[in-house]
């Protein structure tokens, strides 16, 4: 029943992912660039994604937070603001529609 759902679902997640793929790299390109200069994990598009993913993950959370250099209260801001609307949106949004999607899957078998 298992390999029936994810074959039933897996039309849905991926064109899910491709959504999500986009937003993911808009807040890539938005972290490189406008965070680059300020902080040591924003330095470099690969940096930042592996940062990103980490924070999905729940990992370095606080570190990633805390090296924020306070330069500029702007930037500051920006990255605060930056931060915390990416792990609500993909920690609590993204993740649970991603459930969501594999137990309606499973409800339609069912």
């Amino acid at each position: 029943i298992l390999i029936v759902t994810l074959r039933v679902a897996l039309p849905n997640v991926i064109r899910f992912c491709c959504c999500v793929a986009v937003i993911y790299l808009g807040y890539c390109f938005c972290g490189w660039i406008v965070l680059g200069p300020y902080h040591v994990k924003f330095r470099s598009l690969s940096m930042v994604s592996e940062c990103l993913f980490s924070l999905i993950n729940g990992d370095d959370m606080f570190v990633t937070f805390a090296e924020m250099q306070q330069n500029s209260y702007l930037v500051w801001l920006f990255s605060q603001i930056y931060l915390y609307t990416f792990i609500s949106l993909f920690i609590y949004m993204v993740l649970s529609l991603f459930i969501a999607l594999i137990t309606g899957s499973y409800e339609t078998i069912k």
